[in-house]
């Protein structure tokens, strides 16, 4: 069976769209939601710019909020695997989620894996994996995900991801490190919020059972940075240019391959900066699309987000090439690369 992952099926709720398909088409289009967030101030007394889901929950009731946007990006999800394959076929849930050393969850999670399990229809038994590493969470569970494909090339993978930043807390973690985007801070992340799930499973496995799909995932590649924006080390870069290095060289990609680049570049001059030096050491001179402009950092949910971006443009022809490298990085260090190609006819 080949190594190759399919991304057979997909779901996204953002500031910007209630599915993958408004979520994609306005992204595209560049359309933007920030607010004001009501009733929070920075230090200097000036208003905190968000990018919010709107009329899917109050924030005042981060439970129930949580639970409406978390059924309905799963079980949309869900929903283009047929019964016959939900109830014959070894199903795997890895959740992607914030970094444990980041303060805040506005997306509150205790108990509700159980109840997404149930309205999903999925077995209690069904295998649930946990990610805490915020915006790059996704291609570690994407590279576990590849692994036990490769194994057991009759398992589908779920790939889900949720985040929130407009915790308070973590606005003051921000805040605090001088990282929030404000009127007195030009340069800093809008903090935002996202769910998206992805269904992944082996090229073959999909064709032989006429599944439709999006797009390939031909390499991934992760890896550590020792110098993270948390830390007070200067930034070099490592991490990612290693990660980078590691999903061409899975995929057998050369750098002239790469004519585009989603990433979650979300506005800090430290991940400019990370980019441009792994840039430098891996790649020509790639467009780059960073949905941050538009919906703020989504954190945990970027990964699958970029991945779900990517697989449309190619799907619908859009892309610049048939081949698109995607790319994250977290607070604390973990760095993760994909290279995401057009299903060959």
């Amino acid at each position: 069976m080949s190594q190759k992952l399919a991304v057979t099926g997909m779901s996204m709720i953002s500031p910007v769209g209630y599915n993958a398909q408004q979520t994609c088409a306005s992204l595209r289009a560049g359309i933007t939601r920030f607010t004001e967030l009501e009733g929070i101030v920075d230090r200097y007394g000036e208003p905190v710019i968000v990018s919010q889901i709107e009329c899917l929950g109050p924030l005042d009731q981060p439970a129930e909020r949580t639970k409406q946007i978390a059924i309905r990006t799963c079980t949309e999800a869900i929903s283009t695997i047929s019964k016959h394959d939900i109830n014959r076929r070894e199903i795997n849930l890895s959740v992607l989620l914030k970094d444990k050393e980041r303060p805040g969850n506005l997306f509150e999670m205790d108990g509700l894996l159980e109840s997404i399990v149930s309205e999903m229809g999925l077995s209690p038994s069904t295998t649930v994996h946990l990610y805490p590493q915020g915006n790059a969470s996704g291609m570690r569970a994407l590279s576990d995900a590849r692994r036990r494909i490769k194994h057991n090339p009759q398992i589908i993978e779920l790939i889900w991801g949720i985040d929130s930043l407009l915790d308070i807390q973590t606005l003051g973690y921000l805040e605090r490190s001088e990282r929030l985007k404000s009127p007195s801070s030009p340069r800093g992340v809008i903090p935002g919020e996202a769910s998206v799930c992805l269904v992944l499973e082996a090229e073959e496995m999909a064709i032989s059972t006429a599944s439709k799909m999006y797009c390939a995932i031909e390499g991934i590649g992760t890896a550590i940075e020792s110098a993270p924006v948390s830390s007070e080390a200067p930034c070099v870069g490592d991490g990612l240019t290693i990660a980078i290095y590691e999903a061409l060289e899975m995929a057998r990609w050369h750098k002239n391959d790469v004519d585009q680049v989603y990433c979650d570049s979300n506005g800090e001059v430290y991940r400019a900066h990370e980019w441009m030096l792994a840039l430098c050491r891996t790649l020509s001179d790639p467009g780059v699309t960073h949905p941050a402009d538009c919906i703020g950092d989504v954190g945990a949910a970027f990964s699958p987000l970029l991945i779900g971006m990517a697989a449309i443009a190619l799907d619908r022809g859009y892309a610049k090439s048939d081949k698109i490298l995607v790319f994250c990085s977290s607070d604390f260090g973990v760095r993760g690369s994909a290279c995401i190609a057009r299903i060959r006819e």
